[in-house]
C-alpha cells in the first residue's frame, strides 16, 4: 500500500535577462505610519526576513495562491544568494521552525512527508482528519470514496477504523521532518522582518497569535494581501468560510505593520477596509506586481496522453483557468459556447481548475452537459507542465471572473501570445491594459461575438500584435521590488 504522495512542485524558475520590464518597482504607501522604526533604533545589521511556508508545505493544491507562493519563495531564495539579506524559510506549528526550502519543494518521499506533517498538525477536528487519510491513502478512488462517504454518523466511524493507521505514519513524518533538529528553533528579534506570502494567517488558528509575539518582541510584520471577497463578496462562499475569514482578518489587523497587496485594485481595497475597522497600528499599504517569467519547456511527455489528444484535432480549443466557484462565473462561459454549439460552432471549451465551493449547479451543468467528452472537457489535476502545454496549444484563452485579486491567467496566456477575452473588470484593465479583449459581464452575446471572430478567423478581437507586444515583470524583479519595499518600511521611509 502506497502511504506518501508526492508533492507538486513549483516550477524551475528561468529569468531572462533581456525581458523588458513593463512594471518597475511599485511600492508607493497609501497610508503613512508615524511609528518610529524598530530597526533604525538599533546597530546597522545586516536585514533578516523569516518567511512563513506554513500553508505551502501544508498543501497539495496548485491554484493561484500555492503558485504565487512557491515562485515568490524561489525568487526571494535567490535573491537572498546574491545579497546580504538574510532569508530564513519557517514553518509555524508550535514556534518558528526553519526548513531547508529545497528539501520541502523537491519531488521524493521526503517532500511527501513534510505534506503529512503539514496535514498532520491541522488534524485536530474530526472534520480536518479526513485531509490527513487523504495524504497517507494518496489512490485518488480512495479520495473519491472517502470524501463521500465522510458526512453524519460515518465520520467517527471511518476516523476509527484509519485511525490505527493514520495517526502512526503522521507521527514518523512529525518525527523526520523537524522534530530531529530542535536548534532549528528561531524567536524573531527587534529588527528582524516577518513576511507572510500565503494564507497561513486565515488556515491556522494559533497562526496570527504567533505573528503577536514576534511583534512583541520587535519584529515588523509583513502580510501579502491575495484579496479580501469572502467580506466583500460574502454571497460567493460558505457562511462558515466568511466567518472564519473575517475573524482571521480582524486578528491580523491587531499585529500587522504592513499589509502588501498584489496589485493597486487589492491594496486599495485593504485602505478601505482598515479605514473602516479600529486599525490600532495603523498599518501601512502598500502593492507589488506578481511577476512571470518565460514559458517552462517541458518535454511533452509529461503530459498525459487524453489531454495531448483533445489539442491535436484541428478544431480550435478555448481554455478557462480557475477553480470552479461561483467568482469564476463558469456559467456565464457555458452560456455563451451552448450559443455557439447551438449554431453548430466547431469551438471547443477545456476548464482547467479543481472543484471549489458552492459548486454544486456549474458542476452538475459540466458533468451532465451532452457535449462533455465532445466539445466540453474539464481537468481538474493537471500539474504545471500540463498547465503550460495547455496554454501553448489554446486558440484563446477566457477570464470571466467577477473579481480578482490579480488574475494570474492574463498575464500566463498573453506571456504566450495568446488572444485573452477577458471581463471587463478594473483589476483586469490594470493588469492587462490594452492587451485583452473585453467583454461585457452584463451579456453573455458580447462573449459570444468574440468566439465567433475567432472561429471566422478574424483575430478574435483585434490585432495579433497586441499580445505579440506584451511584457512584465520577472518573479526575480517582483521579489526584488518587495525587498525594497520591506527596507523602505525598515528604514521608517514613506
Amino acid at each position: 500500500m502506497r502511504l506518501l504522495k508526492q508533492i507538486t512542485t513549483g516550477c524551475q524558475i528561468c529569468v531572462d535577462p533581456n525581458l523588458k520590464r513593463l512594471v518597475c518597482f511599485a511600492g508607493v504607501w497609501h497610508r503613512v505610519k508615524p511609528n518610529r522604526s524598530r530597526r533604525a533604533q538599533t546597530q546597522l545589521m545586516t536585514m533578516k526576513i523569516f518567511v512563513d511556508c506554513t500553508s505551502i508545505v501544508s498543501s497539495e493544491l496548485n491554484t493561484g495562491i500555492q503558485r504565487v507562493e512557491r515562485n515568490l519563495i524561489d525568487a526571494l531564495v535567490r535573491h537572498a544568494k546574491n545579497s546580504d539579506l538574510e532569508l530564513v524559510p519557517v514553518v509555524c506549528f508550535d514556534g518558528f521552525r526553519q526548513i531547508d526550502w529545497a528539501t520541502f519543494m523537491c519531488k521524493g518521499s521526503v517532500a511527501a512527508l513534510g505534506y503529512l506533517y503539514g496535514v498532520s498538525v491541522r488534524a485536530k477536528e474530526l472534520n480536518r482528519f479526513r485531509r490527513l487519510a487523504e495524504a497517507v491513502f494518496p489512490d485518488e478512488s480512495f479520495r473519491q470514496w472517502l470524501r463521500a462517504n465522510w458526512k453524519g454518523r460515518k465520520k467517527p466511524l471511518l476516523a476509527a477504523v484509519l485511525g490505527p493507521i493514520v495517526y502512526p505514519v503522521s507521527l514518523i513524518a512529525r518525527w523526520f521532518k523537524l522534530d530531529k533538529k530542535s536548534h532549528w528553533y528561531h524567536r524573531p528579534a527587534r529588527g528582524d522582518v516577518v513576511f507572510v506570502p500565503g494564507s497561513s494567517w486565515w488556515d491556522f488558528d494559533d497562526f496570527t497569535a504567533r505573528l503577536g509575539m514576534a511583534r512583541h518582541d520587535g519584529a515588523i510584520i509583513c502580510v501579502l494581501i491575495h484579496d479580501l471577497f469572502p467580506i466583500m463578496y460574502p454571497e460567493w462562499f460558505e457562511l462558515q468560510h466568511v466567518d472564519r475569514f473575517r475573524s482571521a482578518l480582524t486578528r491580523l489587523v491587531s499585529v500587522a505593520d504592513v499589509f502588501i497587496g498584489n496589485s493597486k485594485s487589492t491594496s486599495s481595497d485593504v485602505s478601505r477596509y482598515l479605514e473602516g475597522t479600529q486599525d490600532p497600528l495603523k498599518a501601512r499599504v502598500g502593492h507589488i506586481y506578481l511577476g512571470i517569467d518565460h514559458a517552462y519547456k517541458e518535454p511533452d511527455s509529461q503530459v498525459r496522453p487524453d489531454l495531448m489528444m483533445l489539442f491535436a484535432k484541428e478544431s480550435p480549443v478555448f481554455i478557462c483557468v480557475g477553480t470552479v466557484e461561483p467568482r469564476k462565473n463558469y456559467n456565464f462561459v457555458l452560456d455563451a459556447f451552448d450559443a455557439i454549439w447551438h449554431k453548430e460552432g466547431a469551438a471547443r471549451l477545456c476548464i482547467i481548475g479543481k472543484k471549489g465551493w458552492k459548486a454544486d449547479d456549474v458542476v452538475d451543468r459540466i458533468e451532465g452537459h451532452l457535449r462533455l467528452g465532445k466539445s466540453l472537457f474539464w481537468f481538474a489535476d493537471l500539474d504545471d507542465a500540463e498547465l503550460e502545454y495547455c496554454y501553448r496549444n489554446a486558440e484563446a484563452v477566457i477570464a470571466a471572473s467577477l473579481a480578482e485579486g490579480f488574475g494570474l491567467p492574463l498575464i500566463e496566456s498573453l506571456r504566450e501570445g495568446k488572444a485573452l477575452f477577458a471581463s471587463d473588470i478594473p483589476v483586469f484593465r490594470e493588469i492587462g491594459g490594452d492587451h485583452c479583449h473585453y467583454f461585457s459581464l452584463s451579456d453573455s452575446r458580447t462573449l459570444v461575438s468574440l468566439l465567433e471572430r475567432a472561429l471566422e478567423g478574424k483575430g478574435g478581437a483585434g490585432d495579433p500584435g497586441k499580445t505579440e507586444e506584451f511584457s512584465w515583470c520577472s518573479w526575480q524583479d517582483s521579489a526584488n521590488d518587495l525587498v525594497r519595499l520591506i527596507e523602505n518600511v525598515d528604514a521608517g521611509e514613506t
